[in-house]
């Protein structure tokens, strides 16, 4: 099930990334988060792991974009991280 803020959301990133940034997100609930602000809180914190030691242009530049998408679009970034736990392949 997916909502229209969760798909804008995920939208404003290039196709090919939209793998990885869902994978974050994965990686969340594998962690234990099961409330969206607590998603959210995960990956915040991964993401800046991940932009401290990431060794590409490209790798910094989405983990800038993901952050600041979750900072921006704060509610977009609650209704995808909603949307991943409601759907029972992650």
């Amino acid at each position: 099930m997916s909502t229209e803020a969760a798909d804008r959301w995920i939208a404003r990133f290039p196709e090919p990334t939209h793998a990885t940034v869902r994978s974050w997100f994965a990686d969340a609930l594998t962690s234990g988060a099961r409330h969206p602000e607590a998603v959210l809180m995960v990956v915040v914190r991964l993401v800046g792991h991940k932009l401290d030691w990431a060794t590409t242009p490209a790798t910094r530049q989405l983990c800038h974009n993901t952050l600041q998408a979750c900072v921006c679009d704060r509610p977009g970034a609650l209704a995808y991280a909603t949307d991943l736990l409601e759907d029972p392949a992650v």
